[in-house]
């Protein structure tokens, strides 16, 4: 039985083979590929992967697209720039029972979780790469994970700087990203509201604890990982080129099985896994049709009209053919109401609620 969200897309691509969905025009201004910038170890294999990578890609990026300033993040901008709309200092909230999760959801939190395992590399020899890949996506959805991706790390999709100010730089060889996706629950109250935002408050931890024990799994092979949540690198980017999705209107991941209803976390590694392909199933014409999500928006924040090569703010990196979300908008909003507000996620029509 077809999901809702598959039952739409379904009715697209019945429209398009009847020829009642035309093309979509080509995009004004001129989409060259991006510039490479590759690491120096294993350059030459690592280049012909990003290079088929980048052609595979469904978002059209152009060479004016650079790495982002985690600085300009929305939550990091609001701590330092005067001239952010939701300049201030954020709420606290209380410790958590256990010292231990404690630790953990502030990490999270912060997008600040170190390199917590640090494999020696010690596997030699040639490896059953499929074999290993299969296994290791087992183990993350024994961790947690809903979905899981595998894609080389396209290095346009690192943060420039951290949220301190500092270069951000994977270690050396760490050029796999494993994108693990975890199911968002169905909050009882439409957001925004403040029990739709207590509810997600844990997938924080559950997104640290599983990125944390797949980075360990892989250690425990012999390879090096790095386990990161909101920290390093654009976790939206990976997971599309991971095949878990495509990006939809809202700047969200939508993907098959749950729509936008996910939160995505990811590891670093040395480890050569087998990438999956990125994938299309209709969501960009869906999206071309249907602006639920902006008519919603009760900030205003996403945008009714047609993709574009730039955003209206400052938090918006120009450079990809999309729908730019007006961060400022967004988080103003948020500020004002006191709570966070998922109504994008909520209203979204590929949402395919739990069970």
């Amino acid at each position: 039985m077809l999901t809702r969200g598959e039952f739409l897309l379904s009715l697209v691509a019945t429209a398009l083979e009847s020829g009642r969905i035309w093309a979509e025009a080509p995009a004004a201004g001129p989409p060259p590929a991006a510039k490479p910038e590759l690491p120096t170890d294993g350059a030459g294999d690592f280049a012909r992967e990003l290079a088929a990578l980048r052609a595979r890609r469904p978002v059209p990026v152009s060479d004016r697209l650079r790495r982002f300033s985690a600085r300009y993040a929305s939550f990091a901008r609001s701590r330092w720039d005067v001239g952010s709309p939701a300049y201030g200092p954020r709420g606290s909230f209380p410790e958590e029972p256990l010292p231990t999760g404690s630790a953990v959801r502030r990490g999270a939190d912060a997008g600040s979780i170190e390199l917590v395992h640090r494999g020696q590399g010690t596997r030699q020899g040639r490896a059953d790469w499929p074999a290993v890949t299969r296994q290791l996506k087992q183990a993350a959805q024994s961790f947690g994970a809903a979905l899981v991706g595998v894609t080389r790390v396209d290095p346009l999709w690192l943060y420039a700087v951290d949220r301190a100010g500092g270069p951000v730089q994977l270690p050396g060889g760490l050029t796999t990203a494993v994108v693990l996706a975890l199911e968002a629950d169905d909050e009882a109250d439409a957001p925004p509201s403040t029990r739709a935002a207590a509810a997600s408050r844990p997938a924080y931890v559950r997104m640290a604890a599983a990125a944390v024990a797949t980075g360990r799994f892989l250690t425990d092979l012999g390879w090096r990982a790095q386990p990161s949540v909101n920290d390093t690198a654009l976790s939206i980017a990976l997971a599309v080129d991971a095949g878990l999705g495509e990006l939809g209107r809202n700047g969200l991941l939508i993907t098959r099985q749950f729509g936008p209803r996910v939160r995505l976390c990811k590891v670093f590694t040395d480890a050569r896994l087998v990438p999956d392909a990125a994938v299309t199933f209709g969501v960009r014409k869906f999206c071309a049709l249907c602006a639920k999500c902006a008519e919603d928006c009760p900030s205003g924040a996403i945008s009714r009209g047609e993709p574009a090569w730039e955003g209206p703010s400052r938090l918006s990196n120009p450079g990809a053919l999309k729908w730019y979300v007006n961060g400022e908008k967004c988080l103003a909003f948020r500020r004002a109401n006191g709570n966070s507000c998922d109504t994008c996620v909520r209203s979204c029509l590929l949402n395919n609620p739990a069970g």
